[in-house]
């Protein structure tokens, strides 16, 4: 019961921080289940309950998604995601979670130029590729893929509706790569719904909260969250 509670807190606060700032929800919410749950249970649930927290920024944002960037960033991603099954068991994650620590950094503190429309659109099919293969090993794609938004020429709104697009569709695959594993989802029915219901409202929340704040503000706040991301999952390791 008690472990319920703080996964529905949690699932609640962390969609609106991810509907606030575009990102950082997802890991701290995986980060939070990893303590509670048995990784082989975390890991598949996240992916679940991600589907729907960014299902409902979809529907919120829906008229600011860039279709194009998000194509080019899903087709590479189910690729990986094909590649990624394979490793599963293989890999060190810790070593991987370092590197990927590394590039975060990297990408947020030596851009190649003063704005943030530095990386061309085709970079997102690298993101995808890479993010793909490498969400099946560490449970989270928000951090592989957000350097790539972070250096885009999208608006807030079009970052955020794109960017959940994209991670609703890879957590899906990541659901049937999973369900191929022998991961049964059905016995997780209810609490996938108690913190779906939650990350929906957390999400309407955020979305009001995302009006007072500036393009200015936003993207500060964006790379904040990336940093503190980076560190934690150099931590974590």
């Amino acid at each position: 019961m008690l472990t319920a509670a703080v996964l529905g807190i949690s699932a609640f606060i962390t969609s609106g921080i991810s509907t606030i700032t575009g990102m950082g929800g997802s890991i701290i919410f995986l980060a939070i289940m990893l303590v509670l749950l048995p990784p082989h249970i975390a890991i598949p649930l996240h992916a679940a309950v991600q589907i729907i927290s960014n299902g409902s920024r979809i529907s919120l944002f829906w008229r600011s998604i860039c279709w194009k960037t998000c194509l080019i960033l899903c087709i590479p991603a189910v690729v990986g995601i094909v590649i990624g099954r394979q490793f599963v068991t293989a890999l060190n994650p810790n070593v991987i979670r370092i590197m990927l620590a590394l590039f975060i950094l990297f990408s947020v503190y030596f851009p190649t130029s003063k704005n943030r429309e530095t990386w061309p659109r085709w970079s997102f099919a690298i993101a995808g590729g890479i993010g793909g293969t490498i969400t099946m090993l560490i449970g989270a794609i928000d951090p592989i893929i957000a350097p790539f938004f972070l250096h885009s020429r999208l608006r807030k709104e079009e970052l955020i509706a794109t960017k959940a697009c994209c991670q609703a569709i890879i957590h899906f695959m990541k659901i049937i790569g999973f369900g191929t594993l022998g991961f049964t989802f059905q016995e997780h029915v209810g609490m996938i719904t108690f913190l779906g219901l939650l990350v929906i409202v957390g999400s309407y929340v955020g979305q009001h909260l995302l009006q007072r704040i500036s393009e200015r503000h936003f993207v500060i706040a964006f790379k904040t969250l990336l940093t503190l991301t980076a560190l934690q999952l150099i931590f974590i390791t």
